[in-house]
């Protein structure tokens, strides 16, 4: 579903700006309470895939197409002029991979139950 989030933000009529985005990539810290609590419920319905593999398929498909559009919209926002782009891109890029670290080791902490 990720790549399919990807080639979704490649259509020009699935592209969105600005605030748009933002909002969006805002919006994705939902994810993170509703994947605690399925983790953590002990109810029958919590141990049934039909909550597990839409949630994780709305989690990757909005995974995608936000990162997708954040790194193509990035350098070419207004206010960066073109030797400046590419700086913004490896900027970019270092936060991509910046956040992935800083997840992946927030996720151990709730393995840990903390």
């Amino acid at each position: 579903m990720d790549i399919a989030g990807r080639s979704f933000a490649e259509r020009e009529s699935f592209k969105v700006h600005g605030r748009t985005v933002v909002a969006m990539s805002l919006s994705r810290v939902i994810f993170v309470p509703l994947f605690m609590i399925v983790q953590r419920a002990e109810g029958a319905w919590a141990r049934t895939l039909w909550i597990k593999v839409p949630l994780m398929s709305a989690f990757s498909f909005s995974n995608g197409y936000v990162s997708t559009l954040c790194m193509m919209l990035g350098p070419v926002q207004q206010g960066v002029n073109g030797p400046e782009r590419e700086f913004v891109g490896t900027l970019l890029s270092f936060g991509l991979v910046h956040g992935i670290l800083w997840g992946s080791l927030l996720a151990l902490l709730t393995q840990l139950g903390m």
